[in-house]
């Protein structure tokens, strides 16, 4: 179980950081933890874990889809909610969705106030085009919903 617990987190991180860079969310590590998360819920609780794996994952899916409509939140985003959902439960993933928001709300403000200046003085070969475009693009959620996740683990009971 620790080993599981292990990579799920790291893949979190590591998502969180990659998705900081490029914007974006590669499809292959929400899949990873999908699969993590029917292993984890079934070595816990048997059958009744894969049941409550797909519950988590629809949860997260149907959730974070209204979030995707009318919140602008990125497919990533809803990929790696579902994600964690089947890593969860469906009871946790709820509270992880409310929190994410939160604490990517404050990260948002961060991101633009430090993160941001930085990344676009770093690159020299930028057109003032292409600085306004980045200023358009979408604050990344995973650090928030990563962080939640952790809140969430570590201070709430499975």
């Amino acid at each position: 179980m620790f080993f599981i617990t292990t990579i799920f987190s790291l893949i979190l991180m590591f998502i969180s950081i990659y998705d900081c860079y490029h914007k974006r969310i590669p499809n292959y590590l929400s899949l990873l933890i999908v699969f993590l998360g029917f292993t984890y819920n079934y070595l816990l609780f048997d059958n009744t874990g894969l049941i409550t794996a797909l519950y988590g994952l629809f949860t997260g899916l149907f959730v974070s889809l209204i979030f995707y409509r009318f919140a602008s939140l990125g497919a990533g985003d809803v990929k790696l909610i579902s994600a964690i959902g089947c890593f969860v439960g469906y009871q946790l993933i709820l509270i992880i969705i409310a929190y994410s928001y939160v604490i990517s709300a404050i990260l948002g403000i961060v991101y633009i106030k430090l993160w941001l200046p930085w990344y676009q003085n770093k690159k020299l070969n930028t057109s003032k085009l292409q600085s306004k475009k980045t200023l358009s693009q979408r604050i990344p959620m995973a650090p928030g919903i990563s962080i939640a996740t952790f809140y969430v683990l570590y201070n709430f009971p499975l």
